[in-house]
C-alpha cells in the first residue's frame, strides 16, 4: 500500500502544513518544549539511535521509568530514570 501524498500548502503556511501537524502531536507546551539531538548509542535498548531528533519536554516532571534528558553544562545524555 502506497502513502497518501502530503497536504498541499500556501505560500503562507495553511494549518494543514505538515510541520504545523507535527508541532501539534509533539509540542504540547511550547514554552518548554526544545528539540535535542541523541549523541550515543547508549539508548538504542529503547529504539533511541545517534543522530535521532528528540522532542524534549521540560513542563513534565521525571518520574520512574521515564526518558531524561540531563544537561552537565553544554554536554547532555539520555537515559532511562530509574
Amino acid at each position: 500500500a502506497a502513502f497518501p501524498p502530503p497536504p498541499k500548502t500556501t505560500s503562507s503556511g495553511s494549518a494543514n502544513a505538515p510541520a504545523s501537524r507535527l508541532n501539534d502531536l509533539c509540542v504540547h507546551h511550547p514554552e518548554a518544549t526544545y528539540f535535542v539531538r541523541a549523541a550515543s548509542d547508549s539508548m538504542t535498548g529503547d529504539a533511541i539511535f545517534p543522530g535521532d531528533v528528540l522532542v524534549v519536554d521540560s513542563a513534565i516532571e521525571p518520574g520512574d521509568d521515564k526518558i531524561v534528558v540531563v544537561w552537565l553544562g553544554t554536554d547532555h545524555c539520555v537515559k532511562r530514570l530509574k
